[in-house]
């Protein structure tokens, strides 16, 4: 799942791109930081973006669970 997410992340198509950051978002907040391993092969910018968005992913998740 993590090589589609991959894929779709590097797609031209700005759609297509965000469904790659969503699946690997998700696949994240699973995995954490073992899905680094995996796709260790993008640059710094991209692994710091996923990572900004899965925090940011996980912080509206906490607040709705609080509400």
């Amino acid at each position: 799942m993590w090589l589609c997410g991959m894929q779709a992340y590097e797609d031209d198509d700005r759609r297509v791109r965000k469904a790659g950051v969503d699946v690997l978002v998700k696949l994240y907040q699973q995995v954490g930081d073992q899905l680094w391993i995996y796709i260790s092969d993008i640059s710094d910018a991209k692994v710091n973006n996923l990572s900004n968005l899965a925090k940011a992913a996980s912080n509206r998740w906490d607040i709705r669970i609080a509400v």
